[in-house]
């Protein structure tokens, strides 16, 4: 059985140009030209970060949003 990784999958995915829309474009980090997942991935494991830890970030920061600690943000929140 062939093993292949999920960053050869999107990669591969990823190169195909019919597929180019503003979606793709939105997800590529213009700096490397990669896909945001796979530099997620490759900093995850520069960094040697976990999954939990980088879930136990995202949680604190949307947290420490929802209380105002970013004052300069000019969110503002809608009913819907």
């Amino acid at each position: 059985m062939v093993t292949i990784s999920w960053s050869e999958i999107v990669m591969k995915v990823f190169s195909l140009k019919q597929m180019e829309d503003t979606l793709w474009t939105g997800l590529t980090d213009s700096y490397v030209k990669l896909p945001m997942a796979i530099t997620a991935e490759n900093l995850a494991e520069k960094y040697n970060l976990t999954r939990e830890e980088c879930d136990k970030y995202a949680v604190l920061t949307q947290q420490r949003w929802g209380k105002g600690k970013f004052s300069s943000c000019k969110f503002k929140f809608i009913r819907v």
